[in-house]
């Protein structure tokens, strides 16, 4: 009976507890929309204000238009300067790469020739030597042969 007396009262300490976040989440809400509502007020104010300098400056616009022209053929003349620069750094980097590549090729054509001059030096040797074998076991047979020969003729 105490244990549901004491999970009643923590049911209500819980209760109160949330009733009181509640109450506090709802009063950050209100604060927090009336900031959302001075900030959208405070941006109003500045899109008047933006909107306001663009009409004067395109007012004075208008007065600029020789000035503006110009300062549009400088900024022309070194933005292509730039991007040929640019080019010729590109040109230059794909060039020394193309170098670097038909180097690398030329070493690996290199070390694959080396590696065939050296698997057919083996095989060559393989050869002899296999030859030589033979050589020698022909020439082993034919002294048994010789052998097996002399010992029958000496055993009659």
């Amino acid at each position: 009976m105490q244990t549901l007396r004491e999970t009643q009262q923590k049911m209500e300490a819980q209760e109160r507890s949330f009733k009181k976040n509640i109450a506090l989440l709802k009063v950050k809400m209100k604060i927090e929309k009336e900031n959302e509502q001075k900030n959208q007020e405070k941006m109003v104010k500045c899109m008047q204000s933006f909107e306001e300098s663009l009409r004067k400056y395109q007012e004075k616009e208008t007065q600029h238009e020789i000035e503006v022209q110009r300062i549009k053929a400088e900024s022309e003349a070194t933005t292509r300067k730039i991007l040929e620069e640019a080019q010729k750094k590109n040109e230059q980097k794909w060039e020394e790469r193309e170098k670097n590549y038909q180097e690398h090729v030329k070493r690996l054509e290199e070390m694959e020739k080396g590696r065939a001059e050296e698997a057919w030096n083996a095989k060559h040797k393989l050869q002899e030597s296999e030859q030589k074998i033979e050589r020698l076991l022909e020439k082993n047979k034919k002294l048994e042969n010789e052998l097996q020969s002399k010992g029958s003729c000496n055993i009659s």
